[in-house]
C-alpha cells in the first residue's frame, strides 16, 4: 500500500523572536509533541534589521518526558549555528535530528553570541518525519 506524504511528515512552527540590540537572553520555542515520529528537520531563519551584523544564533534541541523539565538532547546533529547575511535577505539553515532516543517532547532553544548592537528576527520551524506505523493486530 502506498503511503501519502502528508501522513509521514508534520510541520510545527514553534518560535518567532525579535532580538533587540543588547539582548543576549535565550529564546525558547513552544514544545512539540513528537510522539509517533522518529526524526525532525529543525530549520532556523534569521533576518538582521541592521547592516553589518556579527551576531550568531545557536540553536539547541532539548527533550523532556513530562513536557515540563527539559534538558539538552544528546545527539550529534542537535545543534547548529548561523549568522544573518544582511538586512536585505533572510538566512536559513537547518539540521536533521535523529529522535529515536529522544523523550516525547522537544523544544528548540536559541542563544545569541557575538555583537549585541543589532536587532534581528529569528524564527524556527520543526518538521517531524519518519512516522511510526503500528503493525496490524
Amino acid at each position: 500500500m502506498r503511503r501519502k506524504l502528508i501522513e509521514q511528515v508534520i510541520e510545527k512552527a514553534c518560535l518567532c523572536q525579535k532580538f533587540s540590540a543588547g539582548n543576549t537572553a535565550t529564546a525558547t520555542s513552544d514544545s512539540v509533541d513528537r510522539e509517533g515520529y522518529l526524526s525532525a528537520r529543525i530549520i532556523g531563519q534569521t533576518k538582521s534589521l541592521t547592516i553589518g551584523d556579527t551576531q550568531a544564533f545557536t540553536f539547541y534541541v532539548y527533550d523532556s518526558s513530562d513536557n515540563s523539565t527539559f534538558a539538552i538532547y544528546d545527539s550529534a546533529n542537535a545543534t547548529f549555528t548561523m549568522t544573518p547575511a544582511s538586512s536585505a535577505s533572510v538566512s536559513a539553515s537547518g539540521t536533521d535530528v535523529d529522535l529515536a532516543g529522544a523523550n516525547r517532547y522537544i523544544k528548540v532553544y536559541c542563544s545569541v553570541t557575538g555583537a549585541t548592537t543589532v536587532t534581528a528576527i529569528v524564527t524556527v520551524a520543526c518538521i517531524l518525519g519518519d512516522g511510526i506505523e503500528e503493525p496490524a493486530t
